[in-house]
């Protein structure tokens, strides 16, 4: 679509990413898929992983990998449960996007559960943040649980999440982040990418 335009005929682009400053290409969402479902599949016991509400890609991945690894998935988390409202109204997400009631998902085995949940900042208030200091009456994570933080940090947010790690190291959860497997990619594009996008647009600015 984008090449579409670019052939019809564009005069302006008017753009901006956070990463422009950085130099190569970020993942693809189909990368990440991959990524987090080998790490799901290495995982034994219940796995949470917690991500950006509104992207609707992960959530869609996310519901595949819980099919692929004989698992069922449940929403945690306010934002989580209207973005997925939405997102079903809008046809953004498919009816074999299933995820089931979080009561339902907590009477499985452990080794079926995958949560996925609000927090991925830290915010105390947020599942994830609720969940890891015990609070949550959903959810309570025993030792050998597995949380993937299907995120980056947002620069502001370091104590906070911090605190979450450390809840859950004590706890004897296990823990996989982007610096340990390809379970993120940025919505922000850095120089490869926008590079490509001038490339296809072919703007005269």
């Amino acid at each position: 679509r984008l090449r579409q335009l670019g052939r019809a005929g564009v005069d302006v682009i008017i753009g901006d990413s956070t990463n422009a400053p950085v130099a190569g290409a970020s993942r693809s969402e189909a990368v990440v898929c991959e990524g987090l479902l080998d790490a799901v599949r290495e995982c034994k016991q219940r796995v949470v992983v917690t991500c950006f509400a509104s992207n609707l890609a992960r959530l869609h991945a996310l519901a595949e990998i819980s099919r692929d690894t004989d698992r069922y998935a449940a929403l945690l988390g306010r934002s989580l449960l209207r973005m997925q409202g939405v997102a079903r109204q809008s046809d953004y997400l498919s009816t074999t996007d299933s995820f089931i009631g979080p009561w339902e998902l907590g009477f499985l085995p452990r080794s079926q559960q995958l949560w996925i949940c609000t927090g991925s900042q830290g915010e105390p208030a947020a599942a994830l943040g609720r969940v890891a200091s015990g609070r949550h009456p959903q959810l309570v994570l025993e030792r050998g649980d597995t949380v993937i933080f299907s995120s980056r940090l947002i620069p502001g947010n370091e104590e906070s999440l911090a605190r979450i790690r450390a809840d859950l190291s004590a706890k004897g959860i296990g823990i996989i982040d982007d610096d340990m497997a390809p379970v993120h990619a940025s919505g922000h594009p850095p120089q490869e990418d926008l590079r490509q996008l001038y490339g296809w647009l072919n703007a005269r600015y």
